[in-house]
């Protein structure tokens, strides 16, 4: 099943909702209408059960280059006093509460707001032509995208203020041996790679996923003690579910599982 509008391509098969960045011409730089429509793609998703997995990726040569800077200046010039606006956020707690595996797949340069969607994502595969960068520094601007939380816990603090303070662009190769991407693929193979892994995660049990992926999130901010305690309550849960007895079924059948997600 495909959909598209101005800003957003989606295509949904065999359980992974590809979502395509579409603004090829400005390296896809978010306005308003692509970031309410991301969060609202990531939020829809969660109820969605035939999306099991989601890939998400840019049309043409860059991965996204951030905030579109004529959307960024007229909220400035459209500013009321009170709470200050965050467009940023709504879409990076979507991810985050999404209980389902985000796959970024970096076809090119994916700095400023174009870095945090990628840094969001749960899991990161580059072209080997990808640039990567938390560039707001270069529009004096504060890190956003939650990257102040994200980068120490990914790279450490003093990479993290390396790159914050500076502004540098990283290589894919690099942004690899840091941990920022987990690995780096020729740029001609970036997508088939990537969607033969989300394939593979899509065939997996999904409600397993949502609690590995929620315990580990939730294992950044939490103590040992309080982990053991959320590890056990959800393998109790994973342990009521249809794919576990499947699970357990063609391990002593001596075959592959076929998982439905229930």
């Amino acid at each position: 099943m495909r959909s598209e509008t101005s800003e957003l391509l989606l295509e949904k098969k065999n359980g992974v909702l590809t979502i395509i960045l579409n603004r090829p011409a400005t390296l896809n730089a978010l306005n308003d209408p692509m970031r309410d429509g991301l969060t609202r793609v990531f939020t829809e998703a969660t109820a969605d059960n035939d999306t099991r997995v989601l890939l998400l990726t840019g049309m043409g040569r860059g991965f996204c280059s951030g905030g579109d800077t004529g959307g960024m200046r007229s909220r400035q010039s459209e500013a009321t006093p009170g709470p200050p606006s965050t467009p940023r956020r709504p879409i990076a707690l979507a991810m985050r509460e999404l209980g389902k595996p985000i796959i970024a797949a970096i076809n090119g340069a994916a700095v400023g707001g174009g870095f945090g969607l990628a840094m969001n994502s749960d899991i990161r595969i580059a072209s080997d032509r990808a640039e990567l960068g938390p560039i707001f520094v270069r529009r004096a601007l504060a890190i956003e995208w939650g990257l102040s939380y994200l980068l120490p816990r990914l790279i450490g603090l003093g990479k993290t203020l390396e790159l914050a303070l500076t502004g540098d662009l990283v290589d894919a190769k690099e942004a690899e041996r840091l941990g920022l991407v987990n690995r780096v693929v020729p740029h001609n193979d970036l997508m088939e790679v990537a969607q033969e892994f989300a394939l593979r995660l899509a065939k997996g049990p999904t409600l397993s996923h949502q609690f590995i992926k929620k315990a580990i999130y939730a294992g950044l901010d939490s103590s040992f003690a309080a982990q053991l305690n959320h590890e056990a309550n959800a393998t109790a849960l994973a342990q009521q579910t249809e794919d576990h007895e499947e699970a357990m079924k063609a391990f002593r059948e001596k075959r592959e599982p076929f998982f439905k997600g229930r």
